[in-house]
């Protein structure tokens, strides 16, 4: 995010949501339904760095196939946005 360094203030949450996968996608291969419809988003409370400061709350997806992360949005402690993924 940006080049900074970010730590996590409390535990990790996760759960799966519905995506809209005919917008994201191409082209669907046979066999890999699972991780089309749905997707794991986590939600961490994150500091900048080490210091004490404001919490941002940070949701991002992981995809299944591929391993590879997304930043779905960033809220700060006033829960307004950041920035959010396109």
């Amino acid at each position: 995010m940006d080049g900074r360094t970010y730590s996590v203030a409390a535990e990790p949450v996760r759960w799966y949501e519905r995506r809209k996968w005919w917008k994201e996608e191409h082209r669907v291969y046979r066999g890999l339904g699972a991780g089309m419809v749905d997707r794991e988003v986590w939600r961490l409370q994150v500091r900048l760095g080490r210091a004490r400061g404001a919490l941002h709350t940070v949701d991002l997806a992981r995809h299944e196939h591929s391993g590879r992360w997304e930043l779905i949005r960033m809220l700060d402690g006033r829960g307004r946005e950041l920035r959010e993924s396109t």
